[in-house]
């Protein structure tokens, strides 16, 4: 086996791994503006949950940072979509928490790493929660996080 086959398939492997944090630095790097979300985010916790008590639609809470590169890709390239953003608005109360402006909202969650997507309910109890998903993934996990 030649010298330089293990080195560049860890390489390899991390940049496969760590895909949405190295595009997301790329984002910063070259200051590409995103587009405009498809989401009409609320960005006061406790007012989307009065929402979602009026609603009957359980709130979906975004952790995110400007400074972390795999929320900048969520941003970009999850948000954006019209499909996303057409279900998140029909089933949920979505709420943008920057953890830098919010610590005390992560606290009470247990953010301790962002991306952080967590369901709620009215009450704010946690019933589901991930982190980094590409668009399909977050589809799926919006269906199958109504019930």
């Amino acid at each position: 086996m030649a010298h330089w086959f293990v080195p560049l398939a860890i390489v390899l492997g991390l940049v496969m791994v760590e895909w949405p944090m190295f595009k997301g630095i790329i984002y910063a790097v070259t200051g590409l503006p995103a587009r405009p979300s498809a989401v009409a985010w609320r960005t006061d916790l406790d007012a989307a949950l009065a929402e979602a008590r009026r609603t009957g639609k359980p709130v979906l809470a975004d952790f995110s940072a400007e400074w972390c590169p795999s929320c900048q890709t969520m941003k970009r390239e999850v948000w954006t979509d019209v499909e996303v953003g057409h279900d998140v608005e029909r089933l949920y109360v979505p709420v943008a928490v920057d953890v830098d402006q919010n610590r005390a909202v992560a606290g009470r969650y247990g953010i301790t790493s962002i991306p952080t997507i967590l369901i709620l309910d009215a009450a704010g109890k946690v019933r589901h929660r991930a982190d980094f998903m590409s668009r399909q993934e977050l589809i799926d996990f919006l269906s199958r996080s109504t019930g």
